[in-house]
């Protein structure tokens, strides 16, 4: 019974996702719209390592579409739930909370990897991007991505009330840490002040092993990332269930 009704709730929560214009916009045609962007400042860009400047921007945008639900995404859909009182209906029903938390962590899963796909598979038609992943320590760099953005996004879920403080809160810690991640900007070009806080962006870690790994290079090569990447999903993870089970007595 239990599967049937995390299978449902799946399958609401990704129809919801497709059918909101703002959620349908920023998780789909966004990061397309700024692979365009890039491979027309870049396509014909090298890196010092002679890789393609655009090819690696496709996994940096992967890293973008996960921050991205992370921050914004799950925070709003949450809150909307409370405001909706979709919230106070489902605990009025047999189901249990795990199930609905379980349910809206794998909605969330799934549409980044719809939205991942589209910007390979556009990247792939258009500018003919190519890859040399290694695709055990580049999944294990995607999960660990997932882990720490989603359990920030959790985190804040069970202390933003309302979609417009989500949304508000969400663009506050997205913007800025897109231009210091040196997505939009190389970090080179930032002041050496400037580049010293940048370190402390996950984003940027995010983006380093994906982009890394995306390259062939071993997941073992980027120990300080995932050392971040770890503790964030740890102490996000442990403030959310402290709070989340305090709201369920």
């Amino acid at each position: 019974m239990k599967l049937k009704q995390l299978v449902k709730l799946i399958e609401i929560g990704v129809k919801l996702w497709l059918r909101e214009p703002g959620g349908f916009f920023f998780m789909l045609i966004f990061p397309t719209l700024l692979l365009l962007v890039f491979g027309i400042i870049y396509g014909k860009q090298f890196t010092s390592s002679g890789v393609r400047v655009i090819d690696i921007q496709v996994s940096s945008l992967i890293a973008i579409i996960i921050a991205m639900m992370g921050v914004i995404g799950i925070p709003i859909s949450w809150a909307e739930t409370r405001e909706l009182g979709i919230s106070k209906r489902l605990k009025a029903t047999p189901m249990s909370s795990s199930v609905e938390l379980i349910a809206d962590i794998i909605t969330n899963v799934i549409m980044v990897l719809i939205s991942s796909g589209l910007v390979i598979i556009v990247g792939k038609l258009i500018f003919n991007i190519k890859f040399q992943i290694n695709w055990a320590d580049f999944l294990g760099a995607f999960i660990l991505t997932c882990a720490a953005f989603f359990s920030f996004g959790l985190m804040l879920s069970v202390f933003i009330k309302t979609i417009r403080t989500a949304s508000a809160v969400g663009n506050i810690f997205l913007f800025p840490t897109l231009f210091l991640s040196g997505i939009m900007v190389p970090r080179d070009l930032f002041p050496v002040w400037l580049q010293k806080i940048a370190e402390f962006i996950p984003l940027i870690h995010g983006v380093d092993i994906l982009a890394g790994t995306w390259v062939g290079k071993g997941l073992n090569e980027y120990i300080i990332s995932t050392i971040v990447l770890l503790t964030m999903t740890i102490l996000c993870s442990l403030v959310f269930i402290k709070k989340f089970r305090q709201e369920e007595q």
